[in-house]
């Protein structure tokens, strides 16, 4: 049996996301099956997605009073303002190892988009749509993201797929349900997100592990990049967030344990102001691979972001995470962070205020790993189930 996997994959530079797509393709393969991920181009539009996009912001300016968009496009012009001019030699080098990394994973050779899709049903006997936020609502249009293409007769899969914000107007809960309706079982990352699908429907719904969280420490360490690795300790910063306070608490943690830091500049082409208190080895050669390696071998791992989180948890390196700070200045509480962190009782692991103590603070990870062990378990039943049935 032929799996295609519908994700965020194609033309993703995206750590997070090209790391999810590369773990769904290995789990599948894993159990037997053949599985690649299909290349899938949401920028092309139809006359249909561009009605529903243009119908959506009107609904969203007239219940918003203006302030959702007004927040949107003022981050979306920061962003822009803080893009380089001119693309240096440094920011191809990332680009690359990004490139290498898509390359690397099993994917069709035919590119679709919204109105071929369907020609897809050809070439597979089964779809499966997770993980990342494929069910984002600014993607509502796009019936790929929901497997509506798939003929009645394939198979038809989610897993740990997410909406981002959990939260709907009334324009897109009817064409979300319409959508959902695809299914009879649902797979979701954050139980917001089920939650929401309760609300509007009788649809079952179970909370899953990100899928880079199924794969094995032994599993990740077969496709590491060592020579990517200083010799001496060091800490890794991985920030998507722009915070003054964060960088010099790092800095403070780093000069008091007498430790290098390492860090990647212009994630996803974007530079943080906030990164110039940091006095680092700034990193563009680090793809996914390369973060893999960063991550296991560090002393310690400062972030804002999921992933890193994961990994390290994944790898028993110690971490800290903080509360993201937007780059439109606005603040964003990483929902799916804490309920990781409360899920495997390492809470304290989150830096709140840049006066917090880290003294004697040491992670038990022999009381970790049970509990992390017991959600891959379950996790990988509920997908072994879907694919046998």
């Amino acid at each position: 049996m032929k799996f295609g996997i519908i994700s965020l994959y194609y033309n993703n530079h995206n750590l997070g996301g090209l790391l999810q797509s590369y773990a769904v393709v290995a789990l599948l393969n894993e159990y037997g099956f053949e599985a690649e991920q299909i290349c899938y181009d949401l920028s092309i539009s139809n006359a249909q997605s561009r009605m529903y996009q243009r119908n959506r912001r009107k609904k969203l300016l007239l219940s918003s009073g203006f302030k959702i968009v007004y927040s949107k496009l003022k981050g979306k012009i920061s962003r822009i303002m803080q893009k380089p001019s001119n693309i240096s030699n440094e920011l191809k080098k990332q680009l690359s190892v990004f490139q290498e990394f898509e390359d690397f994973i099993p994917h069709s050779t035919v590119v679709y988009n919204i109105d071929t899709i369907s020609e897809a049903n050809a070439a597979y006997d089964a779809f499966v749509v997770g993980s990342d936020q494929v069910w984002n609502l600014g993607q509502l249009a796009h019936d790929a993201m929901y497997l509506g293409f798939a003929d009645p007769s394939k198979k038809k899969i989610t897993y740990a797929v997410r909406m981002g914000k959990a939260s709907i107007t009334s324009y897109e809960k009817p064409i979300f349900l319409s959508k959902i309706s695809n299914f009879s079982e649902i797979s979701v990352r954050e139980q917001s997100l089920g939650k929401l699908i309760s609300s509007i429907s009788n649809i079952q719904w179970t909370s899953v592990l990100d899928p880079t969280l199924l794969l094995s420490y032994d599993q990740w360490k077969t496709i590491e990049n060592l020579a990517v690795l200083p010799n001496d300790r060091y800490i890794f910063c991985y920030f998507l967030g722009d915070c003054k306070w964060q960088r010099k608490f790092v800095q403070n943690y780093a000069d008091s344990n007498g430790l290098r830091i390492i860090d990647i500049p212009y994630v996803m082409g974007i530079k943080r102001k906030s990164d110039s208190f940091l006095k680092s080895d700034s990193r563009f050669d680090v793809g996914p691979r390369e973060f893999i390696a960063l991550i296991k071998n560090a002393e310690c791992v400062f972030t804002d972001s999921f992933h890193a989180v994961a990994f390290s948890v994944n790898f028993n390196t110690a971490f800290y995470v903080f509360d993201r700070d937007g780059l439109s200045g606005r603040k964003s509480i990483n929902s799916r962070v804490t309920d990781f962190l409360s899920m495997l009782s390492l809470s304290n692991r989150r830096i709140v205020s840049q006066k917090q103590d880290l003294e004697n603070d040491e992670i038990i990870w022999e009381n970790v790993n049970p509990k992390l062990e017991q959600e891959r378990t379950k996790s990988i039943e509920w997908l072994k189930r879907q694919l046998s049935e």
